[in-house]
Order: C-alpha cells, then sequence, then structure tokens
C-alpha cells in the first residue's frame, strides 16, 4: 500500500494505492472538507488505506510512504509531540493491530508518484460524498484512437474504402516508430 496526502490552496486531498500480490491496481482519493494540516492529511491517508485494504481481507501488508517524519512515528522511531495528532496515531495504531502482519516502510516521493496524484487530485475537485463513490478508469491504449476508428468504418462498409491503403501506411508508419524507440 502507498498512502500520500497534501494540502495546498486548492483543499486537501489524501491517495491510496494498493497493488494486489498480482499485481492489480487499486485506487483510493478522497478530499477533505475541513481544515487539516499536511501531517494529518498524510494520517488520513494511511488510516484510509488501512481500512480499505481490511474490507478486501488483506491480512498482512506492506505500507510505503513519502513522510519521513509520519512513518518515524508509525515505527516509534520519534515521539508524537503535536497534541493534536495524538488521535491519529492512536487511530492509526487500532487499524494496524488488527493485521496478522504489517509493516511500514518511508519511500522518496519520486516513489510514490501515484498516491501523490491522487492526493494531489482529490484537493483539486468536488468529489462525490462520503457514502458515494466514483470510478477512475485508467485503461491502456496499444495504438493510436484513429486506427479503430477507422478499422470499425472499414469492418462496417467493407474493404476498398480511400482510407485503406492509408490505414496501411498508418500502422506501419506506427510500428515502426514504436520499433526505433524501442530499440533507442
Amino acid at each position: 500500500m502507498y498512502f500520500d496526502g497534501t494540502t495546498n490552496q486548492n483543499g486537501s486531498g489524501i491517495g491510496v494505492l494498493l497493488i494486489s500480490p498480482i499485481r492489480t491496481y487499486i485506487l483510493f482519493s478522497s478530499r477533505l472538507n475541513f481544515l487539516a494540516t499536511k501531517n494529518a492529511t498524510e494520517y488520513e491517508a494511511c488510516i484510509m488505506g488501512l481500512r480499505a485494504a481490511l474490507s478486501l481481507g488483506v491480512k498482512e501488508l506492506e505500507v510505503y510512504g513519502d513522510s519521513a517524519l509520519i512513518i518515524s512515528k508509525i515505527q516509534k522511531k520519534l515521539k508524537i509531540k503535536e497534541e493534536r495528532l495524538m488521535p491519529y496515531h492512536e487511530c492509526l495504531r487500532k487499524w494496524a493491530a488488527k493485521f496478522n502482519k504489517i509493516q511500514y516502510q518511508y519511500v522518496p516521493r519520486m516513489q510514490n508518484q501515484i498516491a501523490d496524484a491522487l492526493a494531489t487530485m482529490a484537493s483539486m475537485i468536488d468529489g462525490p460524498k462520503e457514502n458515494e463513490t466514483r470510478s477512475i478508469v485508467v485503461e491502456q491504449k496499444e495504438e493510436p484512437t484513429y486506427c479503430m476508428t477507422i478499422e470499425e468504418d472499414i469492418e462496417k462498409n467493407g474493404e476498398g474504402k480511400w482510407y485503406s491503403d492509408y490505414l496501411q501506411y498508418l500502422k506501419e508508419r506506427h510500428t515502426h516508430y514504436l520499433q526505433t524507440r524501442m530499440t533507442n
């Protein structure tokens, strides 16, 4: 599980990326409609991630975050000095105790980009309310959309259209471009 929280001029948001052992990615993000410090958003994100993992039946979890302060506090390497973070820390401990095994690891921000992007996105847009959900669709395209549109036209209208040769040219050019990029 990767987590991150952000506070900026747009508001506060949290993001979580769960990755299953078979490399299935599950993304969560929430906008916080209350005032929160950067550290509070980090706790909110981590707690949301733990709750999501537990709801999916996860019993063992590796947790990664780019907040050295939060990770150090969770690992008990640092004591909590900010009184307002104590309730967060206690809540996090209670959720963490529900796992058979849980490990926390600090990662640099560059290794936490997806959770960071989810948190930033959530801070910028009004999302659904707490009891509603909206899907984020992430897909991979193997070829440009215009190729698929022309292919659909050919399937409907048959070969011999003026763009059949052009379509073949585009496919060959695109394949050549990809092969050139892979070898460089």
